[in-house]
């Protein structure tokens, strides 16, 4: 009897893990969209406005600081994919 509520227990503990898990996977997952759009953005925005020298120097910055932060993410996603795999 000890043996199954010991079993029931850990197995509601793994579920609610799975889904804390989840929810961050599915958090990462939504600003990685964002990121992309803001990304995709900033592309265009670098083709329209090559030619003028000032605008391209300040959205090739703005695009350096987004491609951080969306390294950043990717390896935060990779890290907890990993983990839900364990």
């Amino acid at each position: 009897m000890k043996m199954e509520l010991f079993f029931i227990k850990m197995t509601l503990h793994f579920i609610k893990m799975m889904k804390r898990l989840a929810k961050k996977i599915l958090r990462l997952i939504k600003m990685m969209k964002r990121l992309t759009k803001k990304v995709l953005r900033l592309m265009k925005d670098i083709k329209r406005l090559a030619y003028l020298p000032k605008r391209s120097v300040i959205l090739s910055k703005r695009l350096m600081i987004l491609s951080k932060r969306s390294i950043k993410l990717t390896e935060r996603f990779f890290l907890l994919t990993k983990r839900s795999i364990k």
